[in-house]
């Protein structure tokens, strides 16, 4: 894709898509990874039209830069597969990741059910320094996501939580779903 791959712009494009589709809100938003922060931008931009989040082991605003810092060997390797491995949306979409966060408000938590998911298994150059850097960003998605977020570690997951434990992934989206329910959402 052409043009900026900033979290803002990707969650702008999701917007747009959404409404050219006729998909009108309230949205539980679902995101993975990279598209975690992508949700979470989402529900900054355009707050009256979430109702709820699920994300699973998301990337943090701070990711790359704590990363780089936090976890220089993990990074230098991170670094080589941007090279190597990722294809050119990728390669921008990662260059991009941080950017453009300064047009939305990372101070005042978000006002919706949440639930986080994360995972437990950190193989090979993920063990260590990498490891720990996470577990710390993870604490502050809880500053981020505000008191309504439920952040649960999945046991015997690695990074895809939905491919390793599907079954957790559909419990929270129930779960999630139950409690807008209730509410009346």
């Amino acid at each position: 894709m052409e043009g900026p791959r900033d979290p803002c712009t990707v969650a702008a494009e999701m917007r747009k898509v959404l409404q050219a589709t006729g998909i009108a809100p309230p949205y539980i938003l679902f995101g993975h990874s990279l598209g975690g922060l992508y949700q979470y931008a989402y529900a900054k931009l355009y707050p009256e039209e979430v109702v709820g989040l699920v994300l699973l082991d998301p990337t943090h605003p701070e990711h790359w830069s704590r990363m780089q810092h936090e976890a220089p060997a993990a990074a230098a390797i991170l670094k080589g597969l941007r090279l190597t491995a990722f294809s050119a949306t990728s390669r921008a979409e990662f260059d991009d990741q941080s950017r453009g966060l300064d047009r939305i408000d990372l101070k005042t938590p978000l006002n919706v059910p949440v639930r986080m998911l994360t995972r437990t298994r950190f193989p090979g150059i993920e063990s260590g320094s990498f490891e720990a850097m996470v577990h710390s960003l993870e604490r502050d998605w809880s500053c981020l996501l505000g008191g309504r977020c439920e952040r649960k570690a999945v046991a015997d997951s690695g990074h895809y939580i939905h491919q390793d434990r599907p079954e957790v992934v559909i419990a929270e989206l129930r779960s999630l779903i139950a409690e807008l329910t209730v509410a009346g959402k």
